[in-house]
């Protein structure tokens, strides 16, 4: 029966060819060491290490996890290296950093929102000719 840590090679050197390095830079900036450790079945990668994978090869994570599934899925769409960046530091937040950082974009938006909408509604005064 395949495990999680022959799939998690099969990965890596079959599918991605790459080294562990690289393997643990996409995968959220960890050890070649912790791949290695994920390998031999020590220890196994988190969400967050392949939420990033996902994120940055379109690697399934149901497919790392239990192997069901396509290995690949396609991604929703590209995201640049300053998204990227973004989700990579939110990754790093516990879960109440998370719901906290939410909740101010979330009223940072609604507040722009509001701002657009009274700067739309306001009447450009007509411009006289001389």
């Amino acid at each position: 029966m395949e495990t999680i840590a022959d799939r998690i090679k099969q990965l890596r050197t079959k599918h991605l060819h790459c080294t562990q390095k690289q393997f643990g830079q996409w995968c959220g900036g960890v050890s070649k060491s912790a791949v290695s450790q994920w390998e031999r079945s020590i220890t196994e990668p988190d969400s967050d290490n392949l939420r990033s994978l996902q994120r940055k090869k379109g690697v399934s994570p149901a497919w790392v996890r239990d192997g069901t599934g396509a290995i690949f899925i396609p991604a929703q769409h590209e995201l640049s290296p300053q998204q990227e960046g973004l989700l990579d530091l939110f990754a790093y937040l516990d879960e109440t950093q998370r719901h906290e950082t939410i909740e101010k974009l979330t009223e940072m938006k609604r507040r722009n929102l509001e701002i657009f909408a009274a700067l739309k509604s306001r009447e450009t005064p007509a411009k006289e000719t001389e």
